[in-house]
């Protein structure tokens, strides 16, 4: 099968009117990695509210690769908008030191980086009465890759209706630069990590997979181990995707 194509230009239209009317006054605070979905988030509020309404925040630590620090800043300048780069590591060390088992779990010592980063962004959101703009896709989403309060810990999600495919898509029409579109997509929680090699499978089929089981549309040409996958990952993800649930009350009768 084919994924269907976007329409770029009303998506792009209707994303904008989104960012402005939630927006409204307040100021946008992103996270900002170097990665295609920010990259997208970031141009498409410049678009729309203004490069003086935007303040990125790149939070880098040694795991991240020079040239996605160096990337998420050209684009900042090319933009004219205000940004900062605050490493991690220290912050992330004083963690490490009363907690001593981050250093010897990665995946535990990832996340704390990405609800690190989600703090920094609330502390400047507060400070500036801002709004912290998410930049999860939809892939992301349904599958759980993101951190539960972490870079999933948001206001607003901007793109939260577009695949990856998708958002690539959008990142060509509204001319992103090629080294950000084309780069293996990763999370950045340790180094040499990629999104793929966690997920067990490239995005196109993943997306694809994804859009069968939201329309009802034939597995048979996919790999059964893959579509068992993906299952297993929206289902284990549902936690992520709803509110923490409740206990409950009774009141004493009169």
């Amino acid at each position: 099968m084919k994924l269907p194509k976007i329409d770029c230009k009303r998506t792009k239209e209707l994303i904008e009117d989104f960012i402005r009317n939630e927006l409204k006054n307040k100021k946008a605070i992103i996270g900002l990695s170097g990665g295609v979905d920010s990259s997208v988030v970031l141009k498409l509020c410049e678009e729309s509210i203004g490069n003086e309404n935007i303040l990125g925040l790149i939070l880098p630590s040694s795991d991240t690769p020079k040239n996605d620090i160096e990337d998420a800043i050209e684009l900042t300048r090319s933009l004219n908008v205000e940004y900062i780069v605050k490493n991690i590591d220290g912050i992330l060390n004083s963690f490490s030191k009363e907690i001593e088992f981050l250093d010897d779990n990665k995946l535990t010592r990832g996340n704390t980086s990405s609800r690190i980063r989600m703090s920094i962004l609330y502390a400047y959101s507060n400070e500036l009465n801002g709004i912290v703009i998410g930049t999860t896709n939809k892939s992301e989403w349904l599958t759980g890759y993101f951190t539960k309060y972490g870079d999933g810990g948001v206001d607003m999600e901007p793109i939260i209706e577009l695949y990856k495919t998708h958002v690539k898509e959008l990142a060509n029409h509204i001319k992103i630069p090629k080294r950000i579109i084309s780069k293996k997509p990763s999370a950045g929680l340790w180094k040499g990590q990629t999104d793929e090699e966690e997920l067990g499978m490239d995005y196109e089929t993943l997306d694809k997979i994804l859009y069968s089981l939201e329309n009802g549309l034939d597995l048979k040409e996919f790999e059964f181990d893959k579509v068992k996958k993906v299952k297993s990952l929206i289902s284990n993800a549902s936690h992520k995707r709803v509110p923490p649930k409740c206990g409950g009350v009774i009141y004493a009768e009169e």
